[in-house]
Protein backbone atom coordinates (compact mmCIF):
# COMPACT_ATOMS: atom_id res chain seq x y z
CA UNK A 1 0.00 0.00 0.00
CA UNK A 2 1.20 3.18 -1.03
CA UNK A 3 1.92 5.64 1.18
CA UNK A 4 0.38 9.34 0.74
CA UNK A 5 3.06 12.19 0.57
CA UNK A 6 2.21 14.41 2.62
CA UNK A 7 3.96 17.03 0.45
CA UNK A 8 1.52 16.92 -1.94
CA UNK A 9 -1.40 18.55 -1.92
CA UNK A 10 -3.98 20.15 -4.06
CA UNK A 11 -3.59 23.80 -5.40
CA UNK A 12 -5.16 27.02 -3.53
CA UNK A 13 -6.71 29.13 -6.08
CA UNK A 14 -7.40 32.43 -4.42
CA UNK A 15 -10.97 33.64 -4.84
CA UNK A 16 -11.56 37.33 -4.23
CA UNK A 17 -13.93 37.78 -1.42
CA UNK A 18 -17.60 37.86 -2.35
CA UNK A 19 -19.61 39.48 -0.05
CA UNK A 20 -23.43 39.52 -1.07
CA UNK A 21 -25.51 43.01 -0.18
CA UNK A 22 -28.19 42.67 1.47
CA UNK A 23 -31.69 43.13 -0.05
CA UNK A 24 -33.05 46.77 0.56
CA UNK A 25 -35.55 46.63 3.36
CA UNK A 26 -38.57 48.46 1.87
CA UNK A 27 -39.08 49.55 5.09
CA UNK A 28 -36.10 51.58 5.09
CA UNK A 29 -37.44 54.08 2.15
CA UNK A 30 -38.27 57.39 3.43
CA UNK A 31 -42.00 57.61 2.65
CA UNK A 32 -42.57 54.07 3.69
CA UNK A 33 -40.82 54.40 6.77
CA UNK A 34 -42.74 57.89 7.40
CA UNK A 35 -46.18 56.28 7.10
CA UNK A 36 -45.33 53.05 9.28
CA UNK A 37 -44.39 55.49 11.92
CA UNK A 38 -46.60 58.17 11.97
CA UNK A 39 -49.84 55.99 10.83
CA UNK A 40 -48.62 52.89 12.22
CA UNK A 41 -49.52 50.89 8.73
CA UNK A 42 -49.21 47.54 7.61
CA UNK A 43 -46.68 46.86 4.50
CA UNK A 44 -49.56 45.14 2.46
CA UNK A 45 -51.34 48.31 2.48
CA UNK A 46 -48.53 51.34 2.24
CA UNK A 47 -47.80 51.23 -1.12
CA UNK A 48 -51.65 51.32 -2.26
CA UNK A 49 -52.02 54.53 -0.06
CA UNK A 50 -48.79 55.84 -2.01
CA UNK A 51 -50.24 54.98 -5.04
CA UNK A 52 -53.77 56.32 -4.64
CA UNK A 53 -52.35 59.51 -3.64
CA UNK A 54 -50.13 60.14 -6.16
CA UNK A 55 -53.28 59.79 -8.37
CA UNK A 56 -54.64 62.43 -6.90
CA UNK A 57 -52.27 64.77 -6.85
CA UNK A 58 -51.68 63.83 -10.66
CA UNK A 59 -56.27 64.35 -11.42
CA UNK A 60 -56.22 67.40 -9.19
CA UNK A 61 -53.07 69.41 -11.09
CA UNK A 62 -54.51 67.99 -14.54
CA UNK A 63 -57.83 69.55 -13.84
CA UNK A 64 -55.95 72.76 -12.48
CA UNK A 65 -54.55 73.03 -15.38
CA UNK A 66 -57.04 72.45 -17.84
CA UNK A 67 -59.77 74.67 -15.76
CA UNK A 68 -57.01 77.51 -15.34
CA UNK A 69 -56.86 77.33 -19.12
CA UNK A 70 -60.37 76.84 -20.73
CA UNK A 71 -61.86 79.29 -23.25
CA UNK A 72 -63.85 82.52 -21.80
CA UNK A 73 -66.88 83.85 -23.65
CA UNK A 74 -67.20 86.69 -25.87
CA UNK A 75 -66.92 89.96 -23.97
CA UNK A 76 -67.99 92.90 -26.04
CA UNK A 77 -70.25 94.77 -23.61
CA UNK A 78 -70.27 98.46 -23.16
CA UNK A 79 -68.45 99.41 -19.84
CA UNK A 80 -70.76 102.34 -19.92
CA UNK A 81 -74.93 101.83 -18.57
CA UNK A 82 -77.05 102.00 -21.47
CA UNK A 83 -78.94 105.32 -21.26
CA UNK A 84 -81.38 107.64 -23.42
CA UNK A 85 -82.82 106.71 -27.03
CA UNK A 86 -80.47 103.88 -28.24
CA UNK A 87 -81.25 100.83 -29.69
CA UNK A 88 -79.30 97.97 -27.86
CA UNK A 89 -77.85 94.99 -29.40
CA UNK A 90 -77.12 91.57 -27.55
CA UNK A 91 -75.09 89.21 -29.46
CA UNK A 92 -74.37 85.67 -29.48
CA UNK A 93 -70.35 84.09 -30.68
CA UNK A 94 -71.81 80.88 -32.78
CA UNK A 95 -68.61 80.16 -34.62
CA UNK A 96 -65.15 80.96 -36.01
CA UNK A 97 -64.05 79.40 -39.11
CA UNK A 98 -60.08 80.47 -39.60
CA UNK A 99 -60.30 78.55 -43.39
CA UNK A 100 -63.18 80.57 -44.70
CA UNK A 101 -61.48 83.56 -42.19
CA UNK A 102 -65.30 84.32 -40.99
CA UNK A 103 -67.12 84.79 -37.91
CA UNK A 104 -70.95 83.53 -37.06
CA UNK A 105 -72.67 86.11 -34.58
CA UNK A 106 -76.36 86.48 -33.48
CA UNK A 107 -77.73 89.50 -32.63
CA UNK A 108 -80.90 90.16 -30.47
CA UNK A 109 -82.19 93.71 -31.10
CA UNK A 110 -84.29 95.95 -28.43
CA UNK A 111 -85.70 99.51 -28.44
CA UNK A 112 -86.70 101.38 -25.29
CA UNK A 113 -88.69 103.97 -26.19
CA UNK A 114 -91.71 104.90 -24.69
CA UNK A 115 -94.31 103.60 -27.49
CA UNK A 116 -98.11 103.61 -25.71
CA UNK A 117 -96.83 107.58 -24.60
CA UNK A 118 -96.04 108.94 -27.74
CA UNK A 119 -95.75 106.60 -30.96
CA UNK A 120 -94.12 109.15 -32.99
CA UNK A 121 -91.07 109.28 -31.03
CA UNK A 122 -90.09 105.27 -31.91
CA UNK A 123 -89.73 105.31 -35.40
CA UNK A 124 -88.74 102.31 -37.51
CA UNK A 125 -85.34 101.62 -37.20
CA UNK A 126 -82.36 100.82 -40.20
CA UNK A 127 -79.22 98.86 -38.34
CA UNK A 128 -76.23 98.83 -40.76
CA UNK A 129 -73.12 96.62 -40.55
CA UNK A 130 -70.26 97.38 -42.44
CA UNK A 131 -70.15 95.13 -45.67
CA UNK A 132 -66.67 93.50 -44.66
CA UNK A 133 -69.00 90.22 -44.57
CA UNK A 134 -68.66 87.44 -47.51
CA UNK A 135 -67.39 89.72 -50.40
CA UNK A 136 -69.54 88.37 -53.23
CA UNK A 137 -67.65 89.16 -57.07
CA UNK A 138 -69.77 91.09 -59.27
CA UNK A 139 -69.56 87.50 -61.88
CA UNK A 140 -72.12 85.67 -58.91
CA UNK A 141 -74.98 88.33 -60.27
CA UNK A 142 -75.26 90.28 -56.92
CA UNK A 143 -74.29 93.75 -56.01
CA UNK A 144 -70.83 95.49 -57.29
CA UNK A 145 -68.97 95.66 -54.24
CA UNK A 146 -67.96 99.69 -53.03
CA UNK A 147 -67.13 101.54 -50.01
CA UNK A 148 -70.43 103.37 -49.84
CA UNK A 149 -72.86 103.42 -47.45
CA UNK A 150 -74.11 99.78 -47.58
CA UNK A 151 -77.57 98.49 -47.16
CA UNK A 152 -79.42 97.81 -44.17
CA UNK A 153 -78.44 94.66 -42.17
CA UNK A 154 -82.11 94.07 -40.43
CA UNK A 155 -85.22 96.43 -40.53
CA UNK A 156 -86.45 96.67 -36.67
CA UNK A 157 -90.60 97.83 -36.85
CA UNK A 158 -91.12 99.26 -33.77
CA UNK A 159 -94.88 98.92 -34.36
CA UNK A 160 -95.12 95.78 -34.47
CA UNK A 161 -91.82 95.26 -31.94
CA UNK A 162 -94.33 97.02 -29.17
CA UNK A 163 -97.22 95.48 -30.21
CA UNK A 164 -96.10 91.90 -29.83
CA UNK A 165 -93.01 91.95 -28.33
CA UNK A 166 -93.33 94.15 -25.41
CA UNK A 167 -97.11 94.65 -25.28
CA UNK A 168 -97.72 90.95 -26.16
CA UNK A 169 -101.01 92.44 -27.38
CA UNK A 170 -100.85 90.84 -30.85
CA UNK A 171 -98.67 87.73 -31.58
CA UNK A 172 -98.08 87.75 -35.53
CA UNK A 173 -94.93 89.57 -35.16
CA UNK A 174 -91.41 88.01 -35.94
CA UNK A 175 -88.32 88.14 -32.93
CA UNK A 176 -85.79 90.62 -33.82
CA UNK A 177 -82.81 88.24 -34.12
CA UNK A 178 -80.55 88.22 -36.99
CA UNK A 179 -77.21 86.35 -37.56
CA UNK A 180 -74.34 88.21 -39.85
CA UNK A 181 -71.74 86.08 -41.21
CA UNK A 182 -68.40 88.93 -40.31
CA UNK A 183 -65.49 88.40 -41.93
CA UNK A 184 -61.90 87.82 -39.61
CA UNK A 185 -58.27 88.35 -41.27
CA UNK A 186 -54.66 87.44 -40.57
CA UNK A 187 -53.37 90.58 -42.21
CA UNK A 188 -50.69 92.57 -40.76
CA UNK A 189 -50.05 89.75 -37.60
CA UNK A 190 -47.71 87.43 -39.83
CA UNK A 191 -49.65 84.03 -38.03
CA UNK A 192 -51.88 82.73 -40.46
CA UNK A 193 -53.72 79.21 -40.53
CA UNK A 194 -49.86 77.77 -41.44
CA UNK A 195 -48.73 78.86 -37.56
CA UNK A 196 -51.23 76.42 -36.20
CA UNK A 197 -51.79 76.61 -33.25
CA UNK A 198 -50.32 80.35 -32.69
CA UNK A 199 -52.26 81.84 -35.71
CA UNK A 200 -53.82 85.28 -35.15
CA UNK A 201 -56.88 87.04 -36.64
CA UNK A 202 -58.71 90.38 -36.09
CA UNK A 203 -61.93 91.35 -36.69
CA UNK A 204 -63.56 95.13 -36.75
CA UNK A 205 -67.20 95.33 -36.82
CA UNK A 206 -68.84 98.91 -37.28
CA UNK A 207 -72.61 99.15 -35.96
CA UNK A 208 -74.87 102.36 -36.82
CA UNK A 209 -78.71 103.14 -36.85
CA UNK A 210 -81.05 104.92 -38.45
CA UNK A 211 -84.30 106.77 -39.01
CA UNK A 212 -85.95 104.89 -41.78
CA UNK A 213 -88.16 108.17 -42.50
CA UNK A 214 -85.68 110.69 -42.33
CA UNK A 215 -82.26 108.81 -42.17
CA UNK A 216 -81.35 110.93 -38.66
CA UNK A 217 -78.82 108.77 -36.84
CA UNK A 218 -79.97 106.92 -33.46
CA UNK A 219 -77.24 105.50 -31.25
CA UNK A 220 -75.92 101.51 -30.68
CA UNK A 221 -74.86 100.01 -27.70
CA UNK A 222 -74.15 96.34 -26.71
CA UNK A 223 -75.21 95.54 -23.42
CA UNK A 224 -74.10 92.08 -22.66
CA UNK A 225 -72.36 89.13 -24.77
CA UNK A 226 -72.33 85.71 -24.29
CA UNK A 227 -70.80 82.44 -26.37
CA UNK A 228 -67.62 81.28 -27.69
CA UNK A 229 -66.13 79.34 -30.46
CA UNK A 230 -65.10 76.09 -29.94
CA UNK A 231 -60.87 75.76 -29.50
CA UNK A 232 -60.88 79.78 -29.72
CA UNK A 233 -60.95 82.72 -27.47
CA UNK A 234 -62.19 86.27 -28.85
CA UNK A 235 -61.26 89.30 -26.77
CA UNK A 236 -61.93 93.07 -27.46
CA UNK A 237 -59.58 95.17 -28.08
CA UNK A 238 -60.26 98.12 -26.03
CA UNK A 239 -57.79 100.74 -27.42
CA UNK A 240 -59.82 100.35 -30.47
CA UNK A 241 -63.33 100.04 -29.65
CA UNK A 242 -65.84 102.95 -28.73
CA UNK A 243 -67.87 105.08 -30.21
CA UNK A 244 -66.44 106.22 -33.49
CA UNK A 245 -67.55 109.70 -34.98
CA UNK A 246 -70.80 112.42 -34.56
CA UNK A 247 -73.40 109.35 -36.09
CA UNK A 248 -73.40 107.32 -33.32
CA UNK A 249 -71.38 104.92 -35.47
CA UNK A 250 -70.14 101.76 -32.88
CA UNK A 251 -66.73 100.34 -33.48
CA UNK A 252 -65.78 96.77 -31.40
CA UNK A 253 -62.13 95.17 -32.41
CA UNK A 254 -62.19 91.26 -31.79
CA UNK A 255 -58.82 89.27 -31.34
CA UNK A 256 -59.03 85.89 -32.05
CA UNK A 257 -56.62 83.44 -31.05
CA UNK A 258 -56.47 79.94 -30.30
CA UNK A 259 -57.50 78.54 -26.76
CA UNK A 260 -54.33 78.02 -24.31
CA UNK A 261 -55.60 74.85 -23.39
CA UNK A 262 -55.20 74.01 -27.78
CA UNK A 263 -51.72 75.21 -27.95
CA UNK A 264 -50.54 73.22 -24.77
CA UNK A 265 -52.31 70.05 -26.17
CA UNK A 266 -50.43 70.56 -30.16
CA UNK A 267 -47.03 71.30 -28.29
CA UNK A 268 -47.59 67.40 -26.36
CA UNK A 269 -49.06 66.01 -29.40
CA UNK A 270 -45.97 67.22 -31.20
CA UNK A 271 -43.05 66.53 -28.59
CA UNK A 272 -44.30 62.97 -28.12
CA UNK A 273 -44.48 62.58 -31.61
CA UNK A 274 -40.80 63.40 -31.08
CA UNK A 275 -39.65 61.08 -28.73
CA UNK A 276 -41.53 57.80 -29.95
CA UNK A 277 -39.56 58.86 -33.20
CA UNK A 278 -35.80 59.21 -31.65
CA UNK A 279 -36.65 55.89 -29.54
CA UNK A 280 -37.35 53.93 -33.23
CA UNK A 281 -34.20 55.98 -34.50
CA UNK A 282 -32.35 54.81 -31.63
CA UNK A 283 -33.61 50.87 -32.11
CA UNK A 284 -33.03 51.12 -35.71
CA UNK A 285 -29.17 51.93 -35.47
CA UNK A 286 -28.87 49.71 -32.70
CA UNK A 287 -30.15 46.43 -34.31
CA UNK A 288 -29.69 47.14 -38.07
CA UNK A 289 -26.49 48.84 -38.19
CA UNK A 290 -24.40 47.28 -35.03
CA UNK A 291 -26.47 44.37 -35.25
CA UNK A 292 -27.93 43.36 -31.79
CA UNK A 293 -30.21 41.03 -31.20
CA UNK A 294 -33.96 42.28 -30.27
CA UNK A 295 -37.34 40.84 -30.25
CA UNK A 296 -39.43 40.55 -33.58
CA UNK A 297 -42.41 42.33 -31.98
CA UNK A 298 -40.49 45.89 -31.82
CA UNK A 299 -39.04 45.49 -35.11
CA UNK A 300 -42.58 45.85 -36.60
CA UNK A 301 -43.87 48.69 -34.56
CA UNK A 302 -42.23 51.66 -36.57
CA UNK A 303 -44.83 49.91 -39.60
CA UNK A 304 -47.94 50.47 -37.33
CA UNK A 305 -46.96 53.43 -35.50
CA UNK A 306 -46.86 55.00 -38.95
CA UNK A 307 -50.55 55.04 -39.22
CA UNK A 308 -50.64 55.93 -35.27
CA UNK A 309 -49.07 59.20 -35.98
CA UNK A 310 -51.73 60.07 -38.41
CA UNK A 311 -54.53 59.35 -36.23
CA UNK A 312 -52.86 61.60 -33.23
CA UNK A 313 -53.10 64.14 -36.23
CA UNK A 314 -56.10 64.27 -36.47
CA UNK A 315 -56.97 64.74 -32.21
CA UNK A 316 -55.14 68.47 -32.68
CA UNK A 317 -58.10 70.79 -31.93
CA UNK A 318 -59.42 72.86 -35.19
CA UNK A 319 -57.02 71.00 -37.76
CA UNK A 320 -58.24 70.76 -40.97
CA UNK A 321 -58.96 67.30 -42.23
CA UNK A 322 -56.17 65.68 -44.48
CA UNK A 323 -52.39 66.73 -45.05
CA UNK A 324 -53.42 68.75 -48.28
CA UNK A 325 -55.82 71.22 -47.07
CA UNK A 326 -53.09 73.00 -45.54
CA UNK A 327 -50.16 73.08 -44.08
CA UNK A 328 -49.45 73.30 -40.19
CA UNK A 329 -46.22 74.41 -38.34
CA UNK A 330 -47.12 71.19 -35.99
CA UNK A 331 -46.85 69.91 -39.19
CA UNK A 332 -43.21 71.12 -40.30
CA UNK A 333 -41.63 70.76 -36.63
CA UNK A 334 -43.18 67.39 -35.92
CA UNK A 335 -45.49 65.19 -38.15
CA UNK A 336 -43.90 65.52 -41.23
CA UNK A 337 -40.29 64.81 -40.18
CA UNK A 338 -41.24 62.33 -38.13
CA UNK A 339 -43.66 60.30 -40.42
CA UNK A 340 -40.04 60.39 -42.91
CA UNK A 341 -38.06 59.32 -40.43
CA UNK A 342 -40.33 56.16 -39.31
CA UNK A 343 -40.47 54.97 -42.82
CA UNK A 344 -37.01 54.58 -43.23
CA UNK A 345 -36.74 52.95 -40.09
CA UNK A 346 -39.85 50.87 -40.97
CA UNK A 347 -38.12 49.74 -44.38
CA UNK A 348 -34.61 49.08 -42.50
CA UNK A 349 -35.98 47.23 -39.42
CA UNK A 350 -38.43 44.92 -41.96
CA UNK A 351 -35.86 44.53 -44.88
CA UNK A 352 -33.48 42.85 -41.85
CA UNK A 353 -35.61 39.58 -42.06
CA UNK A 354 -34.38 39.10 -45.27
CA UNK A 355 -30.64 38.82 -44.51
CA UNK A 356 -30.33 37.30 -40.66
CA UNK A 357 -32.75 36.45 -38.17
CA UNK A 358 -32.48 39.65 -36.01
CA UNK A 359 -33.74 38.40 -32.43
CA UNK A 360 -30.17 36.75 -32.53
CA UNK A 361 -27.07 39.14 -31.77
CA UNK A 362 -24.39 39.58 -34.84
CA UNK A 363 -20.60 38.39 -34.61
CA UNK A 364 -20.21 42.70 -34.91
CA UNK A 365 -22.77 42.99 -31.90
CA UNK A 366 -20.79 40.18 -29.87
CA UNK A 367 -17.43 41.58 -30.39
CA UNK A 368 -18.44 45.13 -29.22
CA UNK A 369 -19.76 43.75 -26.29
CA UNK A 370 -16.39 42.06 -25.78
CA UNK A 371 -14.51 45.06 -25.98
CA UNK A 372 -16.85 47.01 -23.87
CA UNK A 373 -16.54 44.12 -21.05
CA UNK A 374 -12.61 44.04 -21.31
CA UNK A 375 -12.69 48.03 -21.19
CA UNK A 376 -14.96 48.31 -18.02
CA UNK A 377 -12.50 45.31 -16.55
CA UNK A 378 -9.79 47.61 -16.96
CA UNK A 379 -11.68 50.72 -15.56
CA UNK A 380 -12.38 49.03 -12.06
CA UNK A 381 -8.46 47.11 -12.09
CA UNK A 382 -6.99 50.80 -12.50
CA UNK A 383 -9.65 52.14 -10.18
CA UNK A 384 -8.56 49.73 -7.54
Amino acid sequence: MRARNPSLSLPVVATPSTTIAPAQDQGNRPAISWLRRRWNIKPEYQWIILSGFFMAVIIGVSIGVGWAFKLHPLNLADSQAVEGNVVSLTTTLIAIDPVGQTMTMDWFATYPCDFNTNPSNCPDINIFFDEWVEISSPSSGGPVPSNTLPSPTFFLNTTDYFLGFKNESDGRFSTPIFRTILAITSAGTGRTLQSYPFDKYFSQISIFAQNAADNSSIGVAIPATDGLATGFNAILQGSLSGVEDNFGTLLKTIVVTRGQVVRVYSLLVVMAVWFITLIFIGACIVSVFFGKGMSASVLVLPPATLFAFTQLRGTLPGAPAGFGATVFLSNFVGILPCLALLTFCSVFMTAIFLFRNPERDSPHWEKISANYSIFQARGHTSGA
